[in-house]
């Protein structure tokens, strides 16, 4: 089913106003928090280029498909079909400033015409926004845990991967 093009682009919506009282949420009202972050990483034009470089025009935009696929792991969804169970949620179509979330076959072709270019340009998005964020924390010292097993300094005789180095 073809969507109309006016579904997809929409004016900013403000973040709401949360209070504390008797209101009408899904259960995808917390995104607002991940709204206020995407617009002040300006997450959105970052990701825009990060685009194949083929000529193809779409209605959906990469960077639309990109947001959507940080948030579908941020709530925890596994398999692009699952995008099904909040298509229709107004606070999710807030989130993205969109009428209508794009098909499951549009986002895997979308998907699909992705190149070596578009992924690099991801991973070198990813990898400033990490380091831009590092470097204003200042931390002393940073763990890293890629599959469940910690890695610490072995200089300071810590655990790496369960065992004492």
């Amino acid at each position: 089913m073809k969507l109309a093009k006016h579904l997809f682009i929409t004016r900013k919506s403000p973040i709401p106003l949360l209070r504390f009282e008797k209101q009408d949420l899904s259960s995808f009202s917390g995104l607002v928090v991940f709204q206020k972050l995407f617009a002040e990483l300006n997450l959105s034009s970052k990701l825009s280029e990060c685009s194949p470089g083929s000529d193809v025009k779409t209605h959906t935009s990469y960077s639309l498909l990109f947001r959507l696929l940080i948030v579908h792991a941020l709530i925890g969804m596994r398999k692009l079909r699952e995008v099904d169970l909040y298509r229709e949620d107004p606070m999710v179509k807030r989130v993205f400033g969109v009428g209508a979330l794009p098909s499951i076959p549009t986002m895997s072709r979308l998907l699909d015409r992705c190149d070596d270019r578009s992924v690099s340009g991801l991973r070198e998005q990813s990898r400033d926004l990490v380091l831009q964020r590092l470097g204003t924390e200042r931390l002393a010292t940073v763990t890293l845990d890629f599959d469940g097993s910690v890695i610490l300094d072995r200089a300071q005789g810590r655990r790496s991967g369960g065992r004492l180095q």
